[in-house]
């Protein structure tokens, strides 16, 4: 399974740097899994409220591009970038993939990431995966403009991208960011994939297992982005 480092680059301020003191207060346990109000479907629309780091491009994974969610989840995550304190803010790392992106995004981790549950296979009998609705969104939270590595790097298939991990008390200061990102985006309506603290949705079919409800979001596919990529199957 191929590995990478993107938030553990020299350059990215480390999380030794980030102060615990009154920039950073303490929040409580995580959140229970809370139930958002059920809305309409709701189109698929370009970025431009929540900074962005198009991490698959910067890696090789998938050619630069822009990046599209719902309208529900911009929302959201608008509404969560007021609630953060002083110097904090979010940084989305991916958004919306059409099919092709997906399968290629498979082909370059392997067969063992899907079996493991953290890249979804496009299977038309299976589950939709949810970064093909729009619906799911990969972030992390900035210190100042600089992007954060919460115990982790972004796509790191270990048992430490659990969302709880650090529960255990291992790390203070990144249990308590984790709190604080999670604390957040579900006061905004959001749900994480546990097994990859960075892995955030509305309205897919991960945020519909975890409150209850019907998934709001279909797989959504541009006519432009449905050409198979070369050496993809």
């Amino acid at each position: 399974m191929v590995s990478y480092s993107l938030l553990s680059d020299p350059h990215i301020i480390p999380l030794s740097k980030v102060p615990i003191g009154d920039e950073l207060p303490e929040t409580a346990a995580l959140p229970s899994i809370r139930q958002p109000c059920l809305t309409a479907s709701e189109p698929l629309n370009l970025l431009s409220e929540v900074a962005v780091l198009d991490a698959y491009g910067m890696l090789g994974v998938l050619p630069a591009r822009s990046t599209r969610l719902r309208s529900g989840v911009i929302s959201r995550l608008t509404e969560a970038e007021a609630l953060f304190p002083n110097g904090f803010t979010l940084i989305v790392l991916d958004g919306w993939r059409c099919l092709r992106e997906q399968q290629r995004v498979l082909k370059y981790y392997g067969s063992q990431a899907g079996e493991l549950g953290f890249v979804a296979p496009v299977d038309p009998k299976g589950a939709r995966p949810p970064h093909t609705t729009g619906g799911a969104v990969d972030l992390t939270l900035c210190w100042h403009g600089v992007a954060l590595g919460l115990g982790t790097d972004y796509d790191a298939f270990v048992e430490a991208s659990r969302l709880e991990t650090f529960e255990d008390g291992s790390d203070e200061l990144v249990r308590r960011l984790r709190r604080l990102l999670a604390n957040v985006l579900d006061s905004c309506g959001m749900v994480c994939y546990s097994s990859e603290w960075w892995h955030w949705s509305y309205g897919d079919d991960v945020w519909a297992a975890a409150s209850g409800r019907d998934a709001i979001y279909e797989i959504w596919e541009l006519e432009a982005e449905s050409r198979p990529l070369s050496g993809v199957s």
